[in-house]
């Protein structure tokens, strides 16, 4: 079960080492998706003869922006907050349970096999999915694999994992160091696959995948490439003006930026608002860059393509994508500066809702135990 190219190749990747007489089912979550988000999803599972994919995604308008609205600001603000947030919890819990029951049944409906007789039932998912819940409700026995999409999906196991479960990450090693730090059991921590393999799984996903002259034109030239990767902080009431900030924080660590051609990673869930802005902003410093804001490079992971680019690039920036600690793991090449900063956002965080700056202070704390190799911190 899955959200993303990434999530998909990695099941993918496991799917083709171990499949032996199983019917494979890739299950695409049923969370707000956009057209072109479901078609990157059905590229990467390619890499894998998948027997059948169910899409029960709900449909998301390509232009539609994810900035919260009214309702929800005032929801997040007061949701954690003494006597509204015993209110919101009753609420919720209604809600959750009459979304399950109804979705699975639509699994059932849509998944004809999972009425039948079989041997075992194996659930390979990303932490958090809404298709997960029913499912393990449903099929008691069933075993639980989970697999990573980015870095929070590490946290989000302290809430989803059951005794039996299994977690094939991508940082295997610093993951059971975190857990060994804070007396935490490991054992369930299993390599997915050797950081060098990941590679030959990057340049098979770019054979399946249609670039255009809009990505190829940048990679053609005989120019070096800095790469920006954005992240939907929109959504937590981060307002626009700050990635102008961090652009101007990163291009102070770039002896000549005048002499590169910048990229711009927009995150699927990126509002048009910050795109147009920073279209702007790079016009307004007289810089060479492109917005891959189209729906096939926006929705495409970034350590999918990053084969394509590695050989040209000397600079990669975003405030703390997780994207950047995977590809410093995966392209761990000595020309290229990767640099973060999760302190850039102080300043700009006023009206950020108090659990999702708790979680990204966990995130933090895991980052420093070795998930952070190759990596620099920009400061602020």
């Amino acid at each position: 079960m899955t959200t993303s190219g990434l999530s998909t190749a990695y099941m993918g990747i496991y799917a083709a080492r171990t499949s032996h007489d199983t019917l494979d089912l890739l299950l695409i979550d049923a969370r707000p998706a956009r057209s072109s988000q479901v078609e990157i999803i059905r590229q990467a599972a390619k890499l894998h003869d998948f027997h059948a994919i169910h899409d029960f995604s709900q449909p998301l308008g390509e232009a539609a922006s994810t900035a919260p609205g009214l309702v929800k600001r005032l929801t997040r603000a007061y949701k954690t907050r003494p006597f509204f947030k015993q209110i919101y919890q009753a609420l919720y819990k209604v809600k959750k349970q009459r979304t399950q029951a109804q979705l699975l049944e639509d699994i059932l409906d849509c998944i004809p096999e999972l009425q039948q007789n079989f041997e075992a039932l194996e659930i390979h998912s990303q932490p958090e999915l809404h298709l997960l819940t029913p499912l393990r409700q449903h099929f008691p026995t069933a075993s639980v694999a989970f697999y990573e999409h980015g870095l929070g999906d590490y946290l989000d196991l302290r809430k989803w994992y059951k005794e039996g479960d299994l977690f094939r990450p991508v940082f295997d090693q610093a993951f059971s160091r975190f857990l060994s730090h804070q007396n935490l059991p490991n054992e369930f921590v299993q390599p997915l696959i050797p950081p060098h393999e990941f590679a030959d799984i990057g340049k098979r996903f770019l054979e399946v995948f249609r670039l255009d002259a809009g990505w190829q034109a940048p990679l053609a030239a005989d120019t070096r490439l800095a790469l920006f990767l954005f992240q939907p902080l929109e959504r937590f009431n981060i307002p626009t003006d700050f990635w102008l900030y961090f652009i101007d924080l990163a291009l102070s660590k770039v002896p000549s930026p005048e002499s590169l051609h910048f990229l711009i990673k927009p995150h699927p869930l990126q509002s048009p608002e910050v795109i147009s802005h920073v279209k702007a902003h790079f016009q307004q410093r007289n810089l060479s860059a492109s917005i891959l804001d189209l729906p096939d490079f926006r929705n495409v992971n970034i350590e999918l393509l990053f084969g394509a680019m590695a050989d040209q690039t000397d600079f990669v920036f975003t405030p703390f994508s997780s994207a950047i600690y995977y590809l410093a793991k995966f392209f761990p090449a000595p020309h290229i500066y990767y640099g973060y900063s999760l302190k850039s956002l102080s300043g700009f965080d006023q009206d950020l809702p108090s659990y999702i700056q708790e979680r990204w202070t966990d995130v933090q704390a895991m980052i420093e135990m070795g998930f952070s190799d190759n990596t620099h911190d920009l400061g602020k």
